[in-house]
């Protein structure tokens, strides 16, 4: 049991971390989609892919927001000990 790590809990807490994000002057963000592996409703998913389409009208602005989005993903897969994928 120790060995398992939720990872939709960790796409949950990143989504919500985007969401408390403030409002003003920020890029839009849309189409979010999280799949899970497996996908059983019974068992805790060993891994989790989410998406997220980022937009702002100035370019340099929507890349530093998805450098930060990026960061707080590895923040929170570093501190639950996630491991991260193979490139």
């Amino acid at each position: 049991m120790n060995l398992r790590h939720d990872a939709l809990a960790g796409a949950a807490e990143w989504r919500a971390k985007l969401k408390a994000r403030p409002r003003l002057g920020r890029p839009c963000c849309d189409r979010r989609r999280v799949q899970v592996q497996p996908g059983a409703g019974n068992v805790i998913a060993g891994k989790c892919a989410a998406s997220l389409d980022v937009r702002h009208a100035d370019d340099a602005t929507r890349k530093q927001a998805v450098e930060a989005f990026q960061a707080f993903a590895n923040e929170i897969a570093t501190r639950r000990d996630y491991p991260f994928p193979e490139e």
